[in-house]
């Protein structure tokens, strides 16, 4: 299928839980569009980059400069207070 309409998301929590390499994602940078978040362990909020082995796919997201969408599907016990950690992780993630 080649219709414009048609794109990619990645659910990070699945991508982790299903062992898939992060370098899968340069074979479909160009359709990439959205991206869930979550920390793998209990699909908690990421709130530090060591926590899990984020590093390969970030490296990847960099590498194909990826700067579209970021939703956090994830739970917390303090929306305001990690939200925020959340968000910022992302961002240093992507910059780094």
């Amino acid at each position: 299928m080649n219709d414009p309409n048609v794109q990619l998301m990645v659910d990070y929590y699945h991508f982790e839980v299903e062992k898939e390499d992060p370098a899968i994602l340069r074979k479909v940078s160009g359709h990439l569009r959205h991206l869930h978040m979550a920390n793998p362990d209990h699909r908690v909020m990421p709130l530090d980059l060591g926590e899990y082995n984020y590093a390969p796919f970030f490296a990847v997201l960099r590498q194909i400069r990826y700067d579209r969408l970021i939703g956090l599907e994830a739970s917390s016990n303090d929306l305001h207070a990690d939200g925020p950690k959340s968000m910022a992780l992302l961002r240093r993630a992507l910059e780094q």
